[in-house]
């Protein structure tokens, strides 16, 4: 997934722990403490292996003016087996999440979307807002 955006992962053991670490942090928060929400399909060949996943981290940021909930939702780690792909699993799983992170409360979804992705996630109803770059500090 990571190669997929052009961004290599230099130590893949060490940030396999740290993911596995938040993961099981967030995964087990309390109530509206929920900060993660994970949709799996389980390979059903494989023990223990993954067909296809997805995640959505929630954030309550401050309201603004358009938005006086402010509960935010970044998808990530969309992600099919390649013994898995055109069979609708991604589908599958992003279908359950968005309805998952509703269901949470999310007024605002977004993710960072591969070229073999950004299909399935316009025809699910995401756009590009080219109005608002994103920027992020590099200093």
């Amino acid at each position: 997934m990571f190669e997929a955006m052009g961004r290599p992962v230099a130590h893949p053991a060490a940030w396999d722990r740290a993911c596995a670490r938040r993961i099981t942090e967030l995964l087990t928060a309390p109530g509206r403490d929920r900060r993660l929400i994970a949709v799996v399909i389980d390979d059903d060949r494989a023990a223990g292996q993954l067909a296809a996943s997805a995640m959505a981290e929630i954030a309550d940021r401050l309201p603004d003016p358009t938005d006086g909930t402010a509960r935010w939702a970044y998808v990530s780690s969309v992600s099919t087996d390649p013994r898995h792909r055109r069979r609708g699993f991604a589908r599958a799983v992003m279908t359950a999440l968005l309805a998952e992170v509703r269901a949470a409360g999310a007024t605002r979804i977004e993710l960072h979307a591969t070229p073999d992705g950004e299909a399935l996630y316009r025809e699910l109803g995401f756009a590009r807002f080219e109005r608002n770059p994103e920027m992020r500090f590099a200093g």
